[in-house]
């Protein structure tokens, strides 16, 4: 009776310790993987091949540049939901070339 418990007990122990192993393995590959792909970056940045992405990444991490763009991009956009008349008379000037269209345009605004 003792031995129909101590096998399954046993089995289940076992397959614990195996999983164990297993998961301190693959921790072990994955530092071993970290620190290869480390030093591929160390050996990139002393020979150089490495540093323009990097001073370029540097570069950009505090450009206003991209959202001075977007803002400018999109200020005709978010105009013509808040004042559709003005936005659209804004556009309209850019079609008349004479000065008494511009005067006609100017007296609807």
């Amino acid at each position: 009776m003792l031995n129909l418990l101590i096998g399954p007990v046993s089995q289940l122990a076992s397959t614990w310790l195996e999983g164990k192993v297993e998961k301190t393995k693959a921790n072990a590959k994955a530092q071993v993987a970290e620190a290869q792909s480390r030093a591929v970056i160390a050996e990139k940045v002393a020979t150089g091949d490495i540093d323009w992405e990097k001073s370029a990444i540097d570069a950009t991490a505090s450009s206003w540049k991209d959202e001075v763009a977007l803002i400018a991009l999109l200020a005709p956009a978010m105009g013509a939901f808040i004042w559709p008349e003005k936005v659209q008379a804004g556009f309209d000037i850019t079609e008349y070339r004479t000065a008494a269209d511009l005067a006609l345009i100017e007296a609807h605004i």
